[in-house]
């Protein structure tokens, strides 16, 4: 979807020339985008109004009962971890180091 999305914030902004002179890059540099780069989204969105979740699923989930592309077999996307594979060992706390 992310491709798809790209293409239409591009065709939103009046072409890449326009979405660049908004973004304050060259026309170029976004014509290179294969998908829009992650600290470019929410500027996108702004712009275009091509919700984050479709620009980048992979970092934005959707919203509550959209569907994405993720999901597979009936199933949504299972969240990221932000803890290690060992738990939280990995981290000191207060008062102690690592």
């Amino acid at each position: 979807m992310s491709e798809a999305a790209l293409k239409m914030a591009v065709e939103r902004a009046d072409g890449p020339a326009a979405l660049g002179r908004a973004l304050k890059i060259s026309s170029a540099a976004i014509s290179q985008w294969k998908k829009v780069p992650a600290l470019r989204v929410l500027d996108v969105e702004r712009i275009t109004g091509v919700p984050r979740h479709e620009l980048r699923p992979d970092i934005y989930p959707p919203p509550d009962g959209a569907a994405s592309e993720q999901e597979t077999d009936g199933e949504r996307a299972k969240p990221l971890r932000c803890m290690s594979a060992h738990g939280a060992a990995g981290f000191a706390t207060e008062g102690q180091s690592r």
